[in-house]
């Protein structure tokens, strides 16, 4: 497997067999043999590694492909129903308070506010479905669960008046 950065070209293979033959792997007879038997497990590990770190990756795929919809519902929402805004621009007619604009941008800042209101909960979920190879709706409750249990103790221990 040959990278090329510029016009240098990086053996990994090569560099990865000369680090463990120099860490003794490969000494005996059959040199040639251990090699590339060796190589073989190497990249069998090699995948077995890649495989985990995808499926970590996915499982962050979908919390994180939430977050520009509801950063833009965000900030829409509270720009254009801020009333200095909307005073600054002379906006106050068409945006102003009591308008069907300002009740559609209201809920579009809503939106936005509880996905961040709900960011751990939703990366619990996400990540619980994402590294779930069967049983999706188990993992998915499981990681609701273990959200919830952690705010329930978290608020017991907070609200304790002997902690005081």
């Amino acid at each position: 497997m040959l990278r090329s950065f510029g016009k240098t070209q990086i053996n990994f293979y090569g560099i990865f067999i000369s680090i463990l033959s120099g860490l003794g792997f490969f000494v005996g007879k059959n040199e040639g043999i251990k090699a590339q038997k060796n190589i073989k497990e190497v990249e069998k590990v090699k995948d077995k590694i890649f495989g985990v770190m995808q499926r970590v990756g996915r499982s962050f795929m979908l919390p994180i492909a939430i977050l520009p919809v509801a950063g833009l519902f965000l900030g829409i929402g509270g720009s254009f129903t801020n009333p200095t805004t909307l005073e600054t621009y002379g906006l106050t007619n068409i945006m102003g308070e009591g308008t069907i604009l300002n009740n559609v941008l209201t809920v579009m800042n809503d939106a936005g506010d509880i996905v961040f209101a709900n960011l751990p909960l939703i990366f619990a979920i996400g990540c619980a479905i994402g590294m779930a190879r069967s049983e999706k709706g188990y993992c998915s409750f499981s990681g609701r669960n273990c959200v919830f249990d952690y705010a329930f103790f978290y608020w017991c221990y907070d609200s304790n008046p002997r902690r005081r």
